[in-house]
């Protein structure tokens, strides 16, 4: 029987972590809802999962099966641990796939777009730059310069 999405989330809730072992995937978004509940991730050191989920710090990533058991005991055996990095783990995925920083790279987008960037948000070029380190980057063409 489905449960009612409200039910869902407060099911997940009361474990201790989401074991996520797709190793072929790009990030799911159950990983990120998981996070968004504060349930740590563990899972295979593969695909985006790095990129969101530190190893030790909001979860266990790994390729070794005896690593991530090692995990799953660690945090099974201590809620405290379990809690705190699943509280980092949800400040994680608010600041990277929360609505907020949506609404904000949504608006500066468009705010560049029209030729009116607005006063404190940076443009998606100078963003691109910062986040590559490189200064070929052109904005929203998201490939580097000719």
């Amino acid at each position: 029987r489905a449960l009612p999405r409200g039910e869902l989330v407060r099911r997940e809730a009361a474990y201790r972590f989401y074991f996520h072992p797709a190793r072929y995937t790009s990030l799911g978004l159950g990983v990120i809802e998981a996070m968004l509940i504060g349930l740590p991730v563990v899972g295979l050191s593969t695909t985006e999962l790095p990129t969101v989920v530190e190893n030790g710090i909001s979860g266990v990533i790994d390729n070794r099966p005896e690593r991530l058991v090692e995990g799953m005991g660690l945090l099974l055996g201590d809620r405290a641990r379990a809690r705190e990095r699943g509280r980092i783990g949800r400040q994680v995925a608010r600041d990277r796939f929360g609505i907020g920083r949506f609404v904000r790279d949504w608006n500066a987008a468009f705010a560049e777009v029209a030729g009116r960037p607005r006063a404190g948000i940076p443009s998606v070029a100078r963003r691109a730059r910062a986040a590559t380190g490189s200064d070929t980057v052109t904005a929203g063409a998201g490939r580097p310069a000719r």
